[in-house]
């Protein structure tokens, strides 16, 4: 589920607290952040690997958003 590499970046000083994962076809390939100021939701996302994937996050995201009922930005 996840390479060894990234363990650092999904559970920093391995503690046990995790940051939250995107996950596709069963392998966690990056982590998240969201912020909310002033009814607005801030989305950020880390890829471990080059490959974007910038629009199925924002996709993801905007659905979040919707489910919160505020408006998305991305950083």
């Amino acid at each position: 589920m996840l390479d060894p590499q990234h363990a650092q970046k999904v559970c920093p000083g391995l503690n046990g607290v995790f940051f939250p994962m995107i996950v596709s076809d069963g392998q966690i390939i990056g982590t998240w952040k969201r912020t909310i100021k002033k009814n607005t939701l801030m989305m950020t996302h880390e890829p471990f690997k080059s490959e974007s994937m910038a629009e199925a996050f924002q996709v993801a995201a905007q659905r979040y958003g919707k489910f919160l009922g505020l408006p998305v930005l991305f950083n």
